[in-house]
């Protein structure tokens, strides 16, 4: 049973909040943050590879739409996104590089996983500072799923062997972060 669900609902969840993203970036009422997309797909694509490696098939049912939506968002990014190039947006893209670059040397799959989720998590930065200036940039509910697939992920992962579980606890803390900038305006308002 908790496979099933596990198999099914969390990829659905993640592929609905791209499928949401996708279309409020084409309204004009999301604008990603390029650096972010270019980091998260990267990362991701190293990522994905590394918990196929190491057999994180929890994290890997995970990972694969993570991967599919990351490059269609940041094919996006190009026309509709914003920012590149100011200095924490460098800063963040080098050391999320160097990141990959570092697992690549160590050609070790939980390095690989523990260095992807690091870039990651580098990577987000500018998508953190943009949305805490600009809320209205970012869609409550495509972050709102892909936290709540986290956490399904999370609750149903076999706890054999950090790698099954570590995606889920960024994918956690990651998005509840964006939902917290997103929200923090209206939270003070109350």
């Amino acid at each position: 049973m908790a496979y099933t669900v596990i198999t099914f609902l969390v990829p659905f969840l993640v592929l609905a909040g791209y499928a949401r993203y996708f279309f409020a970036i084409q309204k004009g009422e999301a604008k990603p943050h390029r650096v972010t997309r270019i980091v998260l797909f990267c990362s991701m694509l190293l990522s994905t590879l590394s918990f196929y490696v190491a057999g994180a098939t929890v994290s890997l049912l995970a990972a694969v739409p993570l991967l599919i939506g990351s490059g269609v968002i940041l094919v996006l990014s190009f026309k509709y996104g914003v920012g590149g190039w100011e200095t924490i947006d460098v800063i963040c893209l080098v050391l999320g590089i160097a990141g990959l670059v570092f697992w690549q040397v160590h050609n070790n799959p939980d390095y690989g996983i523990y260095f992807g989720i690091g870039a990651q998590a580098l990577g987000m930065i500018p998508t953190f500072v943009k949305t805490y200036r600009s809320p209205e940039s970012e869609d409550f509910l495509f972050w709102f799923l892909h936290a709540s697939a986290g956490a399904i992920a999370l609750v149903f992962a076999p706890k054999t062997h950090f790698s099954q579980f570590v995606l889920p606890v960024y994918m956690i803390a990651n998005n509840s972060t964006v939902l917290i900038l997103i929200l923090r305006k209206k939270i003070y308002r109350i």
